[in-house]
């Protein structure tokens, strides 16, 4: 998932709506649909919703959220709820049924192309030529990736962007809040200010626990912050927590004798209103910067998106 809204970049469209991944995965409201926010107040919880489409939901204020895994149907019910001016869908390249004006392709820099191979001998939903119909991408994490291979990557990827421009982004950890050991942590107070300094980490002692799709990548960002891992559980994506799985995670916790327990904002949002633990809670969110890139994608979307409202203006005449 990735999420950043720049101030700015929606000038002249002044109601932007997210249709969220449109399924909700893994939230009960994958199936029915739903709003999951009208921008002002959250209808729906983690477990219905998805963690995605709730974490969304929470970072964008004033931007509505729909869920729904049949897109047409959502973005009707999104249409006829909050009439926006653009409707921004996640993950939904391959959704070919549906007419969109702008696509924007995010790779992993790391390994942009997988093994080159389909699924299931692969990871791709398609194959590499398949990325000439975007209009645009973003490599992330460009700073982790390693040499010869990063250059390798961008010089492949020009092969398929045939002249479309190509942002670099990095990922960037800060701590989201610390739930304090025996307080009551809720959804309902999720998002306490943020800050990037870990010092308060420094040389301490963590438990670490994750369920996305790469709970390394997690696991390495947290031994960068200089504590002592002192244990680690790991689950799968979008892991729907049971009562024995939080129990279990600080049995574990206490027995390495650790001062903190960190996870990731994706999997507090599935357990927020659920826990009471004795031991701080640290959870780390992520956010991308496009760094130098920043003015140049900005005035990318400006100017495809100056451009679709001129032709929708003449259009009407």
């Amino acid at each position: 998932m990735i999420v950043w809204r720049k101030s700015g970049v929606f000038t002249k469209v002044e109601k932007p709506l997210r249709l969220d991944r449109a399924r909700g995965y893994k939230g009960l409201a994958e199936k029915t649909g739903g709003i999951v926010s009208d921008g002002k107040t959250i209808f729906m919880e983690a477990d219905k919703s998805g963690d995605e489409p709730f974490m969304i939901a929470n970072r964008l204020k004033n931007t509505p959220v729909v869920v729904g895994k049949n897109r047409f149907k959502a973005g009707i019910m999104a249409f006829n709820s909050f009439k926006p001016d653009v409707i921004v869908l996640d993950d939904a390249y391959q959704h070919l049924q549906l007419e969109r004006d702008i696509d924007i392709v995010l790779l992993d820099n790391i390994c942009p192309f997988g093994n080159y191979h389909l699924l299931p001998r692969g990871t791709l939903r398609e194959p590499p030529s398949a990325l000439m119909r975007s209009d645009a991408f973003i490599l992330t994490r460009s700073d982790v990736a390693k040499e010869p291979e990063s250059t390798y990557n961008s010089v492949k990827l020009k092969n398929y962007a045939s002249g479309k421009p190509i942002f670099k982004a990095i990922h960037v950890p800060y701590i989201y809040k610390i739930v304090r050991g025996g307080a009551i942590s809720s959804q309902g107070i999720y998002g306490d200010p943020c800050t990037q300094d870990f010092e308060c980490l420094r040389e301490r002692t963590a438990f670490v626990f994750s369920g996305i799709a790469r709970n390394i990548d997690f696991y390495n960002t947290v031994k960068g912050f200089k504590c002592k891992v002192t244990g680690s559980s790991e689950f799968t994506d979008h892991h729907r927590y049971t009562d024995r799985d939080l129990n279990m995670i600080l049995q574990l916790a206490k027995k390495s004798n650790a001062d903190f327990i960190i996870t990731t904002e994706k999997d507090y949002a599935r357990i927020a209103n659920r826990i009471t633990w004795p031991i701080d809670l640290v959870v780390i969110g992520i956010k991308i910067s496009l760094g130098n890139n920043d003015a140049d994608f900005n005035l990318f979307i400006k100017n495809r998106l100056k451009k679709l409202i001129n032709a929708n203006e003449r259009s009407s005449f």
